[in-house]
């Protein structure tokens, strides 16, 4: 059978619940094979996907954003990977506007970018949610979540090296586990990893919400190729973000910085978006009660009271690194 013969096969069978597995199975398709039809599927998929958005655009009963307001999405999204961020996935389209009309300002500040993403991502009510919401059920990023959530209390406390040297190895960790590798078999190569987000169609090529599972898949493609797993030989990372920089302490030049710390945690919550995307899964954030939350968010509200008095275990030791 002809890869144009498979493709709406493959989209049915997904759409009525089937699995990748099953579908390869099914159909008796090899790796290389799987490769080359999932591409088109997925390709279709978001052809189909831009269609329907278009006419509901058009429908005054459907509140949707328009494809013009997801391509100046791109816009916002393509600035913010060169600077090796992003922006919470559950914001409106006017943080998008707000991003693109501060990039086109004359006189470019980086550091109130860098807190204009920081209020976003960094609040105790979005950590909580995240922790509770995402990293403590969704299956790749569960053996995670204490490490998370260690590596926010030293962030909290201005522990800056010890967040980012904790956090780092989970970015790779979770994708290991998504992958389906747990210690055993192969394990995944480097180039598979750097270019896990480019190839998420293997996985799933017909993700829930397709036109915005692209717009995040194209977000950590860029973090990832361009900064956190860029090849040192090949180039230099921003602001020094970069896993190999961190994991062989290649250079004196300071990675372990607020500011890359909250790159991590940008990047780790963007991932959390694609894998409900890829997966289907429940999220659980949808169904958290105030009593569920307020315990966590007290407690992220009382390291940041003890991180920020005048003269703390941390500073001592590691100086004021606010």
């Amino acid at each position: 059978m002809k890869t144009k013969e498979l493709v709406p096969l493959v989209l049915d069978a997904l759409a009525e619940k089937a699995t990748v597995k099953d579908v390869k199975l099914k159909y008796e398709l090899s790796e290389e094979q799987w490769n080359r039809v999932s591409k088109k599927a997925y390709e279709h998929n978001m052809v189909l996907a831009r269609k329907k958005r278009f006419e509901d655009q058009a429908k005054s009963n459907v509140a949707c954003a328009d494809l013009s307001t997801i391509n100046q999405m791109y816009d916002a999204i393509g600035f913010l990977a060169s600077k090796a961020l992003c922006l919470p996935t559950d914001i409106t389209p006017y943080y998008y506007d707000v991003m693109n009309a501060y990039r086109k300002r004359q006189y470019f500040n980086e550091k109130a970018l860098i807190r204009f993403v920081q209020k976003l991502v960094m609040n105790p009510t979005m950590r909580a949610h995240q922790k509770l919401g995402r990293f403590n059920h969704f299956s790749a990023f569960k053996p995670f979540s204490k490490y998370i959530d260690a590596s926010l209390a030293s962030y909290y406390r201005h522990n800056y090296q010890s967040c980012f040297l904790t956090l780092a190895p989970v970015i790779e960790g979770v994708m290991l586990r998504w992958s389906g590798y747990v210690g055993d078999g192969p394990k995944p190569q480097f180039e598979e990893l750097r270019k896990f987000f480019r190839h998420g169609y293997k996985r799933n090529p017909r993700p829930g919400n397709p036109l915005f599972y692209r717009l995040f898949s194209y977000a950590c493609d860029e973090i990832l190729c361009k900064h956190f797993y860029l090849n040192s030989q090949q180039g230099v990372p921003h602001e020094g973000f970069n896993r190999h920089i961190a994991s062989h302490m290649i250079s004196d030049d300071n990675f372990s910085t607020k500011e890359n710390c909250i790159r991590l945690f940008v990047l780790l919550d963007t991932m959390t978006e694609l894998y409900y995307y890829e997966t289907y899964c429940h999220d659980y954030r949808f169904y958290l009660t105030h009593e569920e939350v307020v315990g966590d968010y007290s407690l992220y509200n009382e390291l940041i009271t003890e991180g920020n008095q005048p003269s703390t275990i941390e500073t001592k030791l590691l100086g004021n690194v606010c």
